[in-house]
């Protein structure tokens, strides 16, 4: 299995960790003000008349997302599994759900064109939400059952079109990290369109800032495993199901196997 790496170095709480906080926190402004704007004023443009996927802006939110991770010398990451990518494949993505950096360390980490889904708060946002709205990532309205079907219909549009989609089928993150239930609408999409799952294994990004907090407290490794992909166009009716729980329990002993590691 392959892999690369990077590792952190070990942050301190206390006023020097705070005043570290506070530096990144700047860093990260400066980046997404940076690539959001080079997305929107450039590279969208370009997109108009040359680049009607808009992988362009796929590759600046990449940048950015590996920007963020690489240059944060207090987080470190490891990555396995890229061999298992084929180059000029489509797939259904499927990743738990433990932190918004998870959106960050995907885009870094996995070298194709996708789409991902995200609630539509994250589009409010100056600059970052502009970005990710022209580069045609999908907005999830939780409270709204149509909202869902919507981004179904616009998933479906783009895999047609050659564009892999993310999906964190759990629904919301994780509050204890560990894998929860799917919703089994993702892998509904990738069984009708012929479209093979490719399963995606984070762990880490839960602890790198506390949930209602803005403080980096502990420096942080996430790790990642890109799995086998599964072909689900043979599962009809009953068969789905009991397929999506084997493949969440797989996912389950790839994060056992990823803590194990730290023990």
């Amino acid at each position: 299995m392959s892999a690369s790496s990077k590792n952190p170095i070990p942050l301190k709480p206390g006023p020097k960790g705070d005043l570290a906080s506070v530096f990144l926190w700047a860093v990260m402004l400066v980046l997404t003000l940076f690539f959001s704007t080079l997305g929107i004023l450039i590279i969208r443009p370009y997109c108009f008349f040359f680049d009607k996927s808009l992988g362009a802006m796929h590759r600046v939110a990449s940048l950015w997302a590996g920007s963020l991770v690489t240059l944060n010398p207090f987080w470190g990451f490891s990555v396995h599994g890229r061999e298992h990518l084929m180059k000029g494949q489509t797939y259904v993505i499927v990743a738990n759900h433990q932190s918004i950096t998870d959106i960050a360390v995907v885009l870094s980490q996995i070298p194709c064109h996708f789409k991902f889904v995200a609630k539509k708060e994250l589009y409010r946002i100056p600059f970052l939400g502009w970005h990710m709205a022209l580069s045609g990532y999908l907005a999830l309205d939780r409270s709204s059952r149509e909202s869902g079907k919507n981004v179904l219909l616009e998933s479906r549009t783009w895999l047609k079109r050659g564009v892999s989609v993310l999906f964190f089928p759990e629904g919301t993150r994780s509050l204890d990290g560990q894998i929860h239930d799917f919703k089994i609408g993702a892998f509904k999409l990738a069984r009708d369109q012929g479209i093979p799952v490719l399963p995606v294994v984070i762990d880490g990004t839960g602890d790198c800032i506390p949930k209602y907090s803005w403080k980096m407290t502990k420096s942080s490794t996430f790790k990642m495993v890109i799995g086998k992909p599964v072909d689900l166009t043979g599962c009809r009716g009953e068969n789905l199901g009991p397929a999506v729980e084997q493949i969440r329990l797989t996912m389950i002993q790839q994060l056992a196997a990823l803590r194990s590691q730290n023990k």
